[in-house]
Formats: structure tokens, sequence, C-alpha cells
């Protein structure tokens, strides 16, 4: 995403591409098609996987994105396996919401001097807990909807912050945007929402409110705003949600 928005990057010979891949993070449709526009491309490759799966877990085809952008597709890579499961770990069928399960033949053996830490995530038949929750449509396509230990619990209600993420990044004037949860005395935890403007406006929290009024639920909704020149990453390009307030 980032090189794409290079100021010069038309004026690059990347005619030697031949694929484009990307991965560390679910792109929007717009994002999507910004890259497709300024690298010139329709050979796009979404890739998705743990470092402890070796990192082997699914591959989105370029044929796959027109319809799907923002999935991180329905197929596993070379020898590996997803599905589904509950908090319970019982496995889920058809469309649901959960958490991915990876197991492939590059597994890892177990965390380093951590058994403790293994069997919290590494399972005896081989499955791994990869920590996303996701939704599975009815075609079996994957969409993340962010960490388990990131999901939003307020009034009692799982609110996902990727689904709040999609529907803001779809604004014009916001390039980019963290969602998480912060604590609330009476609901536990309530909705907010940092983004990077490209325009300054007058009313962030009113302006983004009745924009998100007729895309998201109430109890969806961020309460609180909040504005930052650029959202703090890591060396992986990965958003650290933690330095946010």
């Amino acid at each position: 995403m980032m090189t794409a928005q290079q100021p010069d990057i038309s004026e690059r010979d990347i005619s030697s591409m031949q694929y484009w891949i990307y991965g560390g993070g679910p792109l929007s449709t717009e994002q999507l098609q910004l890259i497709a526009q300024r690298m010139n491309t329709d050979r796009l490759y979404c890739v998705y996987g743990l470092t402890e799966a070796g990192p082997s877990g699914t591959i989105m085809l370029p044929e796959e994105h027109p319809g799907k952008a923002g999935s991180i597709g329905r197929r596993g890579a070379l020898h590996t396996e997803l599905r589904m499961v509950d908090e319970q770990g019982n496995e889920l069928a058809g469309e649901c919401t959960g958490q991915i399960q990876i197991r492939t033949e590059g597994m890892m053996l177990g965390y380093w001097n951590k058994p403790e830490a293994t069997a919290e995530c590494l399972h005896s038949d081989g499955w791994l807990d990869s920590g996303d929750l996701a939704r599975r449509d009815a075609e079996g396509y994957y969409w993340v909807l962010g960490r388990a230990k990131e999901l939003i619990i307020s009034g009692g209600v799982n609110v996902y912050p990727r689904e709040i993420e999609v529907a803001l990044e779809a604004h014009p004037n916001i390039a980019e945007v963290a969602v998480f949860g912060v604590p609330h005395p009476q609901w536990g935890e309530t909705v907010k929402a940092v983004v990077v403007l490209r325009e300054p406006v007058a009313d962030l929290h009113a302006e983004l409110s009745a924009y998100l009024e007729p895309l998201l639920a109430d109890y969806k909704r961020p309460r609180l705003y909040g504005q930052v020149s650029a959202l703090p990453r890591n060396a992986n390009g990965k958003v650290m949600k933690h330095q946010l307030s």
C-alpha cells in the first residue's frame, strides 16, 4: 500500500514485476483499487498466515479480487488446512463467525522453553489457534475481523474493530484508521476510532458519526474519536494500537 502511494511511482519502470503479493493485514476495496491503478496491474495475490504455521495460511488469486476485495481468500496454501471454531474450540460449519485455526505440515513444534504458552494455542490434533477472529461467508471466503484479544465487548455485546475500520476507510477524507476499545464505567468498554485525515474538518465527531449512522448499528458506532498525523506501526507495517489512546 505504501509503495503505491509514492508520488513518483508512475515514473518508475516496474513492468518486469510478474506478481504483487500483499499480507500482514486486510486491505479495503478502495485501497486495492488504488494499488491496481497506481501499479497498473491486475496480478494481486493476498496471503495470510502465521510464523508459527510455517508461515502457511491462505492465498487469494487475482481473479477473485474484483468480487471479494478485503477477504483473505477461501483456500489454504499448499499442505494447509483451515477451519473455524467457537470460543470452546468446537468446529463451526458453513457461514459463521469465530476464530481461525490452521493445521499444516510446516507447523512449529512449540515455543522455545515455553510449554505453557505452546499448550494454550497448539492442540494435540495438530490444530493451531491463530488468535484471529473472522467471518466466513456463504461462499467460504474468510474475512478477518481482528485479533481475539482486540475484541470489544460493550454492554455485553461483541464489537469487531475491523468491521468499523472498513466502513471508515471508505470515507473519502480518511487516509488511515484504527479502531479499539477503551474502558467505560457503565458498559465495560466503548468504541474509539483514531483517524488520519487527508484534509482538516471542523467537527470530526459530528462528521464521522453522521457518516456511519446509515452504515452501522448504533452499538458499533464509535463514541470517541481521535486524530493523529500517522498511525504507529511496527517494522512489519502492522498498526500498534496499544500506542493509541
